[in-house]
């Protein structure tokens, strides 16, 4: 069958759309279809318009969860304070040594910035900010300079970044990969509406029933912790390796334990059930990244 030109497409879609849109007009003389043939081709119309959208979309959902399965054992979360001498150097140290999952954290992008908070360059980048009739819209800002080049670095080792940020400000960025959400009230809307539009979506989670509803909503993997006390929650309760057993034996996403972590024992968290494990402090000490990347099988 031939393909389809984009123009041929739209004018498919504005066509089936207006008669599915005018469906109970009653008002307008000959435009709801009266007779069981005008229903039975409408129906057929709309049905051959979304067929091939629908599988696609479903195909897409399938091997991101396929992907989610596989992905590292080893997750390195950014902390800017500790990566030295420079965020672009200590990423790309870390890639050398075999890490391949990366979390950035740090949220430097606004979710509306004003128009003197863009430089120069942004201004030149942001003419389409007014569309059609001078309508205002907002601009498509640009990651900032670390989160470029974690991008830039990552990817030629064929490395996956997750982002910590908003949908609509990852959008705007160019960013359509995968998505991270810490917990919040509304996080069982945002990870549906990152799934729908096809990236990889995971939750930080404190507890069962947190990591219960992530997976419900239809996250990807969950981030559990603390595991193990931690300097960055000093006053947080650690879960313990029971704790996360318990949790793994209820859930069916990858597991990614958190607090704590380091090489002396991300191996009883593997062992407890955990997918892998995500560190922070460990991450940019390189001895220990090296031996955390021996311990779990990636180096």
């Amino acid at each position: 069958m031939a393909m389809k030109s984009k123009l041929q497409q739209w004018r498919e879609y504005k066509r089936v759309w207006g008669m599915w849109r005018n469906w109970g007009n009653w008002g307008q003389k000959g435009v709801r279809p009266k007779t069981k043939t005008e229903v039975a081709k409408f129906n057929q119309n709309w049905a051959r318009h979304n067929r091939d959208d629908i599988v696609q979309a479903a195909f897409q959902r399938a091997q991101v969860r396929a992907s989610a399965r596989s992905l590292p054992r080893l997750m390195l979360v950014t902390d800017t304070a500790r990566m030295q001498p420079s965020f672009d150097e200590s990423i790309r140290a870390a890639l050398q040594d075999g890490a391949r999952l990366i979390l950035v954290r740090e949220r430097h992008i606004p979710s509306n910035p004003k128009a003197s908070d863009l430089d120069e360059d942004q201004h030149e980048d942001q003419r389409h900010i007014y569309g059609r009739h001078g309508r205002k819209r907002t601009p498509a800002i640009k990651f900032n300079q670390d989160q470029r080049h974690t991008f830039s670095t990552a990817w030629p080792f064929g490395a996956r970044v997750l982002l910590c940020t908003s949908i609509p400000a990852a959008y705007r960025g160019g960013f359509r990969d995968s998505i991270h959400f810490k917990w919040h009230a509304l996080v069982a809307h945002s990870i549906r509406r990152a799934v729908s539009h096809g990236l990889m979506c995971g939750v930080s989670t404190h507890s069962i029933e947190e990591a219960q509803q992530a997976q419900e909503a239809g996250a990807h993997y969950i981030v559990l912790g603390s595991i193990f006390a931690t300097a960055s929650h000093p006053g947080a309760e650690p879960l313990g390796l029971q704790v996360l057993a318990e949790i793994a034996r209820e859930i069916r996403i990858p597991i990614f334990a958190i607090g704590g972590i380091n090489s002396r024992n991300a191996r009883s968290c593997l062992d407890a059930g955990a997918h892998g494990v995500a560190a922070i402090r460990a991450a940019w000490e390189p001895d220990e990244r090296r031996e955390l990347l021996r311990v779990v099988g990636q180096a």
